[in-house]
């Protein structure tokens, strides 16, 4: 298993991972509104992150502290430290650095995207424990499955991820959803050792590359998994808008847009190598197309 869209690719993203930082050390905060502020002050300070108890209420990345209890009178602030003028992010950068200790036990193919992001390439893993068919008994607490599998009820979640499961219940079968089913089975292992290990929750996306598991790491937040099988990639490109994508907002997002009709990644990933060089230049239109294929 070596081609491109034969890789099983995931991202862990450590869910309002400031805030969880917060709350470990102050559990009295758990379940309540909360949010964390960086630098001046000024009206509350600006909010850096803000948790899902929080987001219920309105509340958003980037407002001052000030406006965020406007909307929820309850709201908590957490401030940054601050070191000779500057933010101290040292605690956060050590409790990142002891999330990144468990889950390279597991995987040792990791990049680490951010301080509470990280890419892991599953394949051998995946491939290990296919030849050796040390998975049969396949559980999911938390995870969902992208696409309708369900002919019953396509809006239960729980009934499309069992549908799912049923079509692809021979694990010995040589196929792509099989080895995503066991790449699954890893994420939910790794999730639960961070948890049980250290008590942060997080979410996770598995798919065959690293914009894939990106995009389907955020439809089922927080503390879930979503896993993309690869009848469902193009359904779920022709949702997202371009500037969705790292790179493609902005200035370039608005010329695929107007000049070229791109609306969704959908409609980028289907264009040819040869048009966008004609339209942005070799350098800049083969990196467009790959940047939907990496």
């Amino acid at each position: 298993m070596n081609r491109l869209n034969d890789r099983i690719i995931c991202l862990i993203d450590m869910d309002c991972f400031y805030v969880q930082v917060e709350e470990i050390e102050q559990p009295e905060y758990r379940g309540k509104p909360c949010g964390v502020s960086q630098y001046n002050p000024y009206k509350g300070g600006g909010l850096i992150a803000v948790n899902y108890e929080a987001r219920k209420f309105g509340v958003k990345r980037g407002m001052r502290g000030e406006e965020a209890k406007k909307l929820c009178p309850d709201f908590n602030i957490f401030y940054v430290k601050e070191k000779r003028g500057k933010a101290d992010l040292t605690k956060y950068r050590e409790a990142s650095q002891k999330i990144f200790e468990i889950i390279l036990k597991h995987c040792d193919k990791v990049e680490k995207a951010s301080i509470d992001e990280a890419y892991l390439d599953l394949t051998d893993l995946v491939m290990d424990k296919f030849r050796n068919q040390s998975i049969n008994n396949v559980k999911f607490s938390d995870s969902f499955v992208y696409g309708s599998f369900s002919l019953e009820n396509q809006a239960d979640p729980g009934k499309n991820l069992e549908a799912w499961l049923d079509i692809n219940s021979d694990l010995s079968r040589e196929c792509s959803d099989v080895y995503l089913i066991i790449g699954a089975c890893i994420v939910q292992e790794i999730r639960q050792d961070i948890r049980e290990t250290l008590g942060y929750h997080c979410s996770a996306g598995i798919a065959q590359n690293k914009t894939l598991a990106k995009l389907c790491a955020g439809l089922n937040k927080p503390n879930k998994q979503t896993i993309l099988p690869a009848n469902s990639v193009e359904p779920l490109l022709a949702t997202i808008p371009i500037n969705k994508i790292k790179n493609l907002g902005g200035k370039l997002g608005a010329i695929l847009h107007e000049q070229m009709q791109l609306n969704t990644v959908g409609d980028l990933a289907r264009q040819s190598v040869n048009d966008l060089i004609k339209s942005f230049g070799e350098k800049t239109g083969e990196k467009k197309l790959r940047k939907c294929q990496k």
